[in-house]
C-alpha cells in the first residue's frame, strides 16, 4: 500500500507547518495499519531523512495522507487488541516485538528487516 502526504498533523489531529519526519508530496509504503476502537486510523511508515539523518519508523494519522495503492501485502494479518486492529506482518504481533525493536534488538531488527523488504518486493 502507497500513500502520498498531502498534510502534516500533530498526534492530536491538529495541522502543524512542518514535520522532522515527514514531507509533503512525498510517497511512503505503508507497513501496518492500525485502527482504534474510536475510529482513529493511523499508518506505520519508514520517514524520510533529515539533513543526513538516518530514516526512522513512525506511525501518524491517515489523514495526513491520500491512498494511491491499496495494494495489501500478503504477510499482513489482522489482529484485534483491546477493540482496535491492527494489520500487519504476523511476525510483527508477537508481544514485544515493537518494544525490543526501538530498545534495538538485533534479532528484532532482522525480523523487521526482512518483512518490511518482503513488503517493499511485493509492491516495489
Amino acid at each position: 500500500m502507497k500513500v502520498r502526504c498531502t498534510i502534516l498533523l500533530d498526534a492530536d489531529r491538529r495541522p502543524v507547518e512542518s514535520s522532522p519526519w515527514l514531507t509533503v508530496g512525498n510517497v511512503y509504503h505503508v507497513l501496518t495499519i492500525l485502527t482504534e476502537q474510536s475510529g482513529n486510523k493511523w499508518f506505520r511508515v519508514v520517514t524520510s531523512e533529515r539533513d543526513g539523518g538516518a530514516q526512522s519508523l513512525g506511525l501518524y494519522p491517515a489523514e495526513c495522507f491520500e491512498v494511491l495503492t491499496d495494494f495489501r501485502p500478503s504477510s499482513w494479518r489482522n489482529r484485534e487488541i483491546n477493540g482496535s486492529v491492527e494489520v500487519s506482518p504476523a511476525s510483527w504481533q508477537a508481544p514485544g516485538f515493537w518494544e525490543d525493536l526501538y530498545d534495538g534488538d538485533p534479532n528484532a531488527n532482522l525480523i523487521f528487516e526482512k518483512e518490511r523488504r518482503l513488503i517493499l518486493e511485493e509492491e516495489p
